[in-house]
């Protein structure tokens, strides 16, 4: 079985997929609902699921829909969606792509979306807190968590800035402030305890206090050698790959950080252009865990590259660590102290 050319063929029929399941979810009645913001939400939904399948299909693994839809229908119950909704969307997709393919396709399908689903209506995810006890400064990511919450900017910079800054280093604050804060609002979101809108603003909050630090590390860089790091494709998150970046700053080495939404191609060029000895890359949705494997053919196929070193994370792969053996890489970091660590072993860097 051709399985990305039958990923190509889901994602190229995604519209007509999404009209037939909303046909069948609303029982022929999708008329009295057309435009509504009711009917918006259920065809991004709706997408979303399909380029998951796809994504899923594309790399043959089934375990990346199943853990997706764990997690979509611990959301829908979040957020107060009676489980037969996830039963009755599942099983209507499931006709929708039914009537498009045939043979070994067809079943291939039917049984991702059919196990998924029920693996998914047996299993209750539940995720502790992020910010444990074990954590040096528990008080002070609490505190700041909760003065964003509070939507108080400045007093959180001044947490930061003035008391955290005098008795941690740039690198404690870090790994123990804002990235389990960060992942503790992505965990709060997921519960319906925080809107999409105050995720946003805690992480342009965050994104400005890591601005207001780097006096006190930018003068360290360079002596370790030249680091790109991105985010693949059109990643909204983007925030652990800029910790990441910043820290290897701290770390002695000269980081060229080019975020989210770059293409492939200028990433490429920007490394060619730099003398790069590593490539930071990191993964957040599943979706676009292809758009890598582009990324790294395109570096591969470039005769000047044959030592950069490549490094991977991000959530895609911390809930999925087996994908690490689907790509042509040298290193999995799980998270930002990992990654200074995998950096200086893939840079053969002693401190």
């Amino acid at each position: 079985m051709q399985y990305k050319e039958l990923s190509r063929l889901i994602e190229e029929n995604t519209d007509d997929f999404i009209e037939n399941t909303m046909q069948c979810v609303y029982e022929n009645r999708l008329s009295e609902i057309e435009g509504s913001e009711r009917a918006q939400k259920s065809r991004r939904d709706l997408e979303y699921i399909i380029n998951y399948l796809a994504e899923s299909v594309y790399f043959n693994k089934q375990g990346l829909f199943e853990d997706f839809s764990i997690w979509l229908k611990s959301l829908f119950k979040n957020i107060g969606m009676e489980e037969n909704v996830f039963r009755n969307t599942y099983k209507c997709l499931m006709k929708s792509l039914e009537k498009e393919f045939q043979g070994p396709e067809r079943t291939y399908i039917k049984n991702i979306i059919k196990d998924s689903m029920n693996k998914a209506l047996q299993k209750e995810e539940s995720i502790d807190s992020f910010i444990r006890e074990d954590n040096p400064y528990q008080d002070y990511a609490e505190e700041y968590l909760n003065l964003l919450l509070d939507n108080k900017k400045k007093e959180a910079s001044q947490l930061i800035t003035d008391k955290a800054l005098s008795n941690m280093g740039v690198d404690e604050i870090y790994l123990n402030i804002f990235q389990p804060v960060q992942k503790e609002v992505g965990r709060l979101w997921h519960a319906n305890k925080v809107s999409v809108a105050q995720e946003h603003y805690i992480s342009s909050v965050t994104q400005l206090v890591m601005s207001q630090l780097y006096p006190h590390f930018l003068s360290m860089g360079g002596k370790k050698g030249s680091v790109v790091t991105t985010a693949v494709g059109n990643e909204l998150h983007e925030i652990g790959i800029r910790m990441i970046a910043d820290l290897l700053e701290v770390d002695g080495y000269d980081t060229i950080h080019l975020g989210a939404n770059t293409p492939n191609e200028s990433i490429v060029k920007t490394i060619m252009n730099n003398q790069t000895k590593l490539l930071g890359v990191s993964v957040t949705l599943p979706i676009h865990l292809s758009e890598l494997e582009n990324l790294i053919t395109m570096i591969k196929n470039e005769k000047l590259l044959k030592d950069l070193k490549i490094m991977v994370g991000g959530y895609a792969f911390n809930r999925n660590p087996e994908l690490v053996n689907e790509f042509e890489i040298d290193e999995y970091s799980r998270d930002a102290k990992d990654a200074v660590k995998k950096a200086n072993s893939l840079t053969e860097v002693v401190d």
